[in-house]
C-alpha cells in the first residue's frame, strides 16, 4: 500500500529517479539565482536603518552633523620621551615611527593630515575653508576650565550624570 504522505511519495520518487531529481534541484537553484540576480537587491538608506533609540540618535546625528565639514580644528599635541619611562628605547622607536614616512602614511590612510609634506602630497586632502586652532577657541587654560573642571566643566557634568566620579 502506497502512502498518501506527500513527503514520502516525493522521497520514493526521488530514490527511483535519482539523476532526474538531482538535475531538477540543480536547475531549480540556478533558476532561483538567475531570477534573484535579475530582480536585484533593495538596500535600505542609512536613515532608514536601526530601531528605537539607536535610530532616533542616528537621525539626530544625520540631521545635525554634515558628513563633510567646511571647518577644521588644528590640534597639535606635543609628544616626547620622558625621563621617567621604563622603556626609553621603545618609546624613542615609537616616536621615530610617528615621524617616519611609514607612520605619516598610516595617519593619512586613517583620515588624518600628515605633517610631513612629502607624505601629505600623496593624499587628496582639500584645503580647509576655515582652519581654527586651540588659540581661536580661547586656549587650553580656558577650555580646561570650561570642559574639565570637576565642579563646573561640561565634560565633567556628562561624566557625573553617567555615574563617573570626577573628584580629584
Amino acid at each position: 500500500m502506497q502512502s498518501r504522505n506527500l513527503a514520502a511519495r516525493a522521497g520514493r520518487w526521488s530514490s527511483t529517479h535519482r539523476k532526474t531529481a538531482i538535475f531538477g534541484w540543480l536547475a531549480l537553484v540556478v533558476l532561483s539565482l538567475a531570477i534573484g540576480g535579475a530582480v536585484g537587491t533593495n538596500n535600505l538608506k542609512d536613515e532608514d536603518q536601526g530601531t528605537g533609540q539607536s535610530r532616533s540618535a542616528q537621525q539626530i546625528v544625520n540631521d545635525n552633523f554634515p558628513k563633510k565639514g567646511d571647518e577644521n580644528i588644528l590640534i597639535q599635541n606635543p609628544i616626547a620621551v620622558t625621563k621617567a619611562t621604563k622603556h626609553p628605547q621603545e618609546a624613542r622607536a615609537f616616536l621615530d615611527y610617528l615621524w617616519s614616512p611609514a607612520g605619516q602614511e598610516a595617519f593619512g590612510r586613517h583620515g588624518y593630515r600628515p605633517v610631513v609634506r612629502s607624505v601629505a602630497a600623496k593624499f587628496d586632502f582639500p584645503p580647509p575653508k576655515r582652519l581654527e586652532t586651540i588659540a581661536d577657541l580661547g586656549g587650553w587654560s580656558k577650555l580646561d576650565s570650561e570642559l574639565f573642571d570637576p565642579e563646573k566643566g561640561s565634560i565633567a557634568k556628562i561624566e557625573q550624570d553617567a555615574g563617573v566620579s570626577t573628584a580629584k
